[in-house]
């Protein structure tokens, strides 16, 4: 299965309510030559922050999150 590339760039837009998890959470990338990934959300004043850190992230590209897979199959 082929995923396709779904990163946005936060100069083309933050994301919405639509795009968040249940909990509020979206992957961002962030770095220069180096990136990282993580889980983050973006706060009410458009500063993103990882869980648990208090320290702004300089976000430069964010994508949704895969919906949880659906129990009920072979145990």
């Amino acid at each position: 299965m082929k995923l396709k590339n779904e990163w946005v760039s936060v100069k083309e837009r933050l994301p919405g309510a639509e795009d968040i998890s249940e909990d509020g959470d979206v992957l961002a990338c962030w770095g220069g030559d180096e990136q990282f990934l993580a889980l983050a959300y973006c706060g009410t004043d458009d500063r993103w922050f990882q869980i648990d850190d208090p320290r702004p992230l300089n976000v430069t590209h964010w994508m949704r999150l895969p919906k949880p897979p659906e129990h009920g199959g072979a145990e």
